[in-house]
C-alpha cells in the first residue's frame, strides 16, 4: 500500500514536471538554491531555513497548479 502511494506521488510529480513550466522553473531554482546552501559556509539553521523555504515554494507551486487545474476543469 505504501509502495502504491509512492508510485502515485512520483507519477504526479512527473506529470507536473511535464505539463507545468512554472513547476520546472521553481524546481530548478530550488535545486540551485539547495545546492548553494550546502556548498556555502552557512550555519546549520541558515541551511535549514533555505531548504525549508525552497521546499515550501515547491509545495505552493504544486498547490497552485492543482487549483488552476480544478478551476479550468469546472469552467
Amino acid at each position: 500500500r505504501i509502495l502504491n502511494s509512492l508510485g502515485y506521488s512520483l507519477d504526479g510529480l512527473a506529470a507536473a514536471w511535464r505539463n507545468e513550466s512554472a513547476f520546472r522553473q521553481v524546481t530548478l531554482l530550488a535545486l540551485l538554491g539547495i545546492g548553494l546552501s550546502l556548498y556555502l559556509p552557512l550555519p546549520a539553521w541558515g541551511r535549514a531555513i533555505l531548504i525549508a523555504s525552497h521546499s515550501g515554494s515547491l509545495i505552493v507551486e504544486l498547490l497552485n497548479s492543482a487549483i488552476e487545474a480544478a478551476v479550468d476543469h469546472t469552467s
